[in-house]
């Protein structure tokens, strides 16, 4: 049993370093461009999950190691507690585009003429329709957050209350992960505003 364990941990080290890595890309694409190793390994599902890569962030290292598509589809919830695959995947498709993106914004700006000017006004309606289906998703949260308060509040059994607050909060989630990273998730969303408004202060 224990070689079994030892393989099954290294598999979910392996997809936490997979996830890991998609976040450092949405977090700064800037620090990819031009990496074609990374960009190449992001360009697939196959890829992704053949993917072996060591790097380190957070203080400490991290190594992605080669699993079957099948394995990454079937034990990423598990290895992560909150991420889906359809959820890894659009982090995925994203970090693919931010970092293609970032190419082609260096690229439009070396090239002073109507073809660069064009391709900088494509760049920015990409990135405004991405901010509006989160806003989109972020007030179906908050619609649903409002709705479900309210039905919490007419209730009188703890049970059904802690029941109903249960099943919001997964739906919550769920719509919340059909955002673009940052915006995917509650905890992550509620430290990229704090962020920001230490900025403003």
């Amino acid at each position: 049993m224990r070689p079994l364990k030892h393989k099954s941990r290294q598999v979910t080290e392996s997809i936490r370093a997979k996830v890991r890595l998609i976040e450092l890309v949405l977090d700064n694409p800037k620090a990819f461009k031009n990496n074609t190793v990374i960009k190449n390994a992001l360009k697939s599902q196959g890829n992704l999950a053949d993917f072996t890569y060591t790097f380190e962030a957070d203080e400490a290292s991290w190594s992605t190691t080669s699993i079957s598509l099948t394995t990454l589809k079937s034990k990423i919830f598990p290895a992560t507690d909150d991420i889906s695959f359809e959820s890894l995947n659009r982090m995925r498709i994203g970090a693919y585009e931010m970092i293609s993106d970032v190419e082609n914004r260096s690229a439009a700006l070396d090239i002073d003429t109507k073809d660069g000017l064009r391709e900088k006004i494509n760049l920015l309606e990409k990135e405004l329709e991405i901010q509006r289906e989160n806003n989109f998703h972020l007030l179906q949260a908050l619609i649903f957050s409002k709705s479900t308060i309210e039905s919490a509040g007419n209730l009188q059994n703890e049970k059904a209350r802690e029941k109903i607050i249960r099943e919001a909060s997964q739906t919550i989630a769920n719509i919340l992960s059909l955002n673009s990273y940052p915006f995917n998730k509650l905890e992550r969303l509620t430290e990229h505003m704090q962020n920001l408004l230490k900025v403003v202060k």
